[in-house]
Formats: structure tokens, sequence, C-alpha cells
């Protein structure tokens, strides 16, 4: 009867550890694909704010609303996916590159290219099993 016991204990543990790996997988992915899409409406947005001013008499509530993806953007940066993977720093320029480029400060390539650097490291960033664990048991 022993026997029996340390099988189903260890199925258990196997169990718990798959269900725990799971759940760590959809929650990061899920996260993934918000921030992806997050940066992709940020990106197209502005661009499109740039292609429709027009000298130096634009109304305010443009600006505003370049200022207001910025913040967007800066509210990435209290994802788990991005803090876990350290990619703090590089919203954080890319956030500032966006007022920058809104107000011409910095070309296309410069921008496009941070664009293109920070998606290339939400698409390889990695998941820890072990982080997602530690919060579990932190709260």
């Amino acid at each position: 009867m022993n026997y029996i016991a340390v099988i189903g204990s260890i199925l258990g543990i196997i169990n718990l550890c798959y269900l725990a790996n799971k759940d760590n997988f959809l929650k990061y992915e899920s996260e993934k694909e918000e921030c992806i899409k997050t940066i992709k409406y940020v990106f197209e947005e502005i661009i499109k704010l740039v292609d429709q001013k027009g000298g130096d008499n634009q109304p305010s509530s443009v600006s505003v609303k370049a200022t207001a993806l910025s913040e967007i953007i800066s509210g990435l940066r209290y994802l788990h996916l991005i803090r876990d993977n350290g990619i703090e720093d590089e919203l954080r320029r890319f956030s500032t590159l966006i007022t920058d480029y809104y107000a011409g400060t910095i070309n296309d390539e410069d921008f496009f290219g941070q664009y293109q650097t920070i998606i290339q490291k939400i698409y390889t960033s990695k998941q820890s099993l072990w982080r997602y664990v530690r919060r579990i048991f932190a709260k």
C-alpha cells in the first residue's frame, strides 16, 4: 500500500508542476500578445500624427495625443514579461523617442530601428517559472 501512496504523490507533484507551467505559459503568451499589439498600435498612431502634422500652428490636442501615446508605452513597463526580462530601459527609451519623433528631433531611421529592436526583444523574451512560483507564494 505504501507504494501506491508514493506513486500517487509523485504523480500529484508532476501534475502540479505541469499545471503551474501551463498557467505561466498562458499568462506569459497573453502578456506578450497584448504588449506587441499595444506597441504596434502606438507606432501606427504616431506615424499618422506625424503625417497629419503641418507647420507650427498645430492644435494642442494633437500634441496631447502624442504625449498620451508615449504614456501608454510607459505603462507597459509594469508587465511581468517586461520586468522579468529587463526590457524596461528599452521601453523607456522608446517612450521618449515617441515624443522626440513627433517633435522632429530624431530621424525616421532611428525611430524605426528602435521600434524593431523593442519588438524583437519582446518576441525573444523568455518566461521564468521560478519567478512565477515566487510571485504566487509572495502574495
